[in-house]
């Protein structure tokens, strides 16, 4: 009688220790398989940022100041960029007594430490024109030799 009764006290216990495993478990008892057969082609977007740059200009005595002329574009003869982009122009000068003023058209552009704004360009056709101002305001029989540098950096706007 012990004996049977120690058998069914071990059954209900191992039962009742599957149940609480089963219960609690984070384990699906089930089998799912999908497999997807597919073939994709992609091309990569082409971006188009071309920088015309202008003839050197010289400050002389004879020529105090002077207009140098560039422009930024997103296209090239018929092809468009398919991105949109956003620049900044630096101007580099270490020369003194030389002022420099940036026009975009007609408007001017403010430059903080040489620097402008980030300029956007979209993925329509556009052309940006500038005209760079450098101005001499120092002594006429003092002699400067440098130059003045222009970068454009570009980023895709993503």
């Amino acid at each position: 009688m012990k004996e049977i009764r120690r058998y069914i006290i071990f059954i209900l216990l191992i039962s009742f220790i599957l149940i609480i495993f089963i219960c609690n478990s984070k384990f699906t008892f089930s089998k799912y398989h999908k497999k997807v057969f597919g073939r994709g082609v992609g091309e990569i977007a082409t971006p188009i940022f071309l920088i015309n740059y202008g003839e050197n200009v010289n400050i002389t005595n004879e020529k105090m100041e002077n207009i140098y002329y560039f422009s930024v574009r997103n296209f090239r003869e018929e092809q468009i960029s398919q991105v949109s982009m956003k620049y900044k122009i630096e101007i580099q000068n270490t020369l003194k007594d030389i002022q420099i003023r940036l026009y975009k058209g007609e408007e001017e552009i403010s430059l903080n430490e040489g620097k402008t704004d980030f300029i956007q360009l979209d993925t329509n056709k556009k052309e940006d024109k500038y005209k760079m101002e450098v101005i001499y305001k120092g002594d006429l029989q003092t002699r400067q030799i440098g130059k003045i540098g222009l970068n454009v950096y570009a980023e895709q706007i993503i």
